[in-house]
């Protein structure tokens, strides 16, 4: 029984590493229902030059966060297009989030760079 609740405490800490707690999180921090708005986004990212392309999107603003919920970029759309080309290349190997913007809809997606 013992070594059952240690492999259950193990899964669990394991599955819930590098997750965001809820008082770390953005004001604006995606809900589900919010990322429905976005299913049509597709988001590349070129491992060679690190740019970031987002495709059919209006945005308003793109965010990128690291593993521990910390701003790494902001980026303000202030245009009206659907495509767009992010440059990460300041940022070191590692997992991150972005988040896009819409009005009051956010969505979240997480990219890895090599």
């Amino acid at each position: 029984m013992k070594s059952i609740l240690l492999v259950f405490f193990l899964c669990l800490s394991v599955c819930s590493y590098g997750q965001y707690a809820k008082k770390d999180l953005p004001e604006n921090y995606v809900s589900e229902a919010n990322d429905l708005f976005f299913e049509k986004t597709v988001v590349h990212l070129n491992p060679s030059c690190r740019l970031l392309n987002i495709s059919n999107a209006l945005l308003d603003k793109i965010t990128v966060y690291d593993m521990l919920g910390q701003l790494q970029k902001t980026v303000v759309i202030l245009t009206n297009k659907e495509d767009h080309l992010i440059d990460l290349s300041q940022l070191l190997k590692g997992t991150y989030f972005i988040v896009l913007e819409k009005d009051d809809k956010t969505a979240r997606r997480k990219i890895i760079i090599n």
